[in-house]
């Protein structure tokens, strides 16, 4: 009974995350959102690695040239706010 009661639970949160989404799109969505998940650990590591550089650049007492002459760009992102 309890098993049976389990199963009825993981079936509705299924139903309740992905609709009417049939299984094949509801694959393709858990894989979207898991490259979504890896992406943004790329974007954090590379910001990170910016802020290291800038920091680095600050201790040496370095200044930063003309606009647009660092080697380093940042990228604004259009899902920025996300």
């Amino acid at each position: 009974m309890r098993h049976r009661w389990a199963l009825l639970q993981q079936r509705h949160r299924w139903r309740k995350k992905y609709g009417g989404l049939t299984e094949d799109e509801a694959q393709r969505l858990k894989r979207l959102e898991r490259e979504n998940a890896r992406l943004k650990a790329l974007i954090a590591e590379r910001d990170l690695e910016i802020e290291v550089l800038r920091e680095i650049n600050a201790k040496n007492g370095e200044r930063g040239g003309p606009a647009g002459s660092s080697p380093v760009r940042e990228v604004v992102s259009p899902a920025a706010g996300v």
